[in-house]
């Protein structure tokens, strides 16, 4: 755990909550090309290092070493089917500057996550498969689960270097389950994270103060970066055929 996440963890403890480090893809050590966490802080806005183990680093530099033509600025708008309508033969999509292109594939590997997904398949409606692709059911984009935040910051007295370590490195499970007595149905996570994405960002989010400059700003900042926490719960929503995605 990084230091801020330890006094968190510190105090979820002394009040009988059990704190535990969150699981994390992220390389302890040297892989191939791709280095180890040096704990910069820097996840949100790319790992110069290669630590983490995203698409960015992980699959696609693999692809590209194996003969992937990688078309980037373009979004796919139809999975085609051949003419015996059980196969997918090609994939339409616009380029960066919105001209339309039609790929052949003796395969295609749809992938867009949760929402693009079901998006791309409703996209693809066409002779055989009027309301999209896969979805004879209908249930296609429908009981989509989004989950709900709740978020707590503070800054602690001493510095506790929040800007160092992975984002989220520790979590509290003790809200996990399902209770009754709560008044809702399912859990929730509390993610226990460093609060701190660079100067520029504690200065909108705990200065806020556009007339400071000079010695006051470098003295306000100097008392407080470097001190700032935060606490997100997670919890569930429970799919309902109305939420549809589309």
């Amino acid at each position: 755990m990084s230091c801020a996440v330890q006094a968190m963890a510190r105090a979820a403890k002394r009040t009988g909550l059990h704190p535990a480090h969150a699981p994390l893809a992220i390389l302890t050590e040297p892989r191939g090309a791709r280095g180890s966490c040096n704990y910069c802080g820097g996840c949100w806005m790319g790992c110069h290092m290669g630590a983490i183990s995203n698409a960015a680093l992980t699959y696609i530099p693999a692809a590209l070493r194996n003969g992937v033509e990688l078309r980037a600025g373009c979004m796919v708008s139809k999975i085609a089917l051949g003419k015996d309508r059980e196969r997918a033969e090609a994939v339409e999509y616009l380029d960066a500057r919105g001209r339309l292109y039609r790929q052949r594939a003796r395969t295609v590997v749809l992938c867009g996550n949760a929402v693009e997904t079901a998006r791309l398949l409703l996209l693809s409606a066409q002779p055989g498969c009027a309301e999209g692709l896969a979805n004879s059911s209908g249930l296609v984009g429908r009981g989509f689960m989004g989950h709900t935040r709740v978020t707590a910051k503070a800054l602690l007295p001493r510095r506790v270097n929040a800007y160092m370590g992975p984002n989220i490195n520790g979590m509290i499970q003790d809200f996990y389950g399902s209770d009754d007595k709560r008044g809702f149905i399912g859990g929730y996570v509390v993610a226990l994270r460093n609060a701190q994405l660079g100067p520029v960002r504690f200065h909108r989010q705990w200065i806020r103060d556009p007339a400071l400059f000079g010695a006051d700003l470098y003295r306000q900042m100097d008392e407080k970066f470097g001190r700032s926490v935060e606490m997100h719960a997670y919890g569930e929503q429970l799919p309902h055929p109305d939420i549809v995605t589309e």
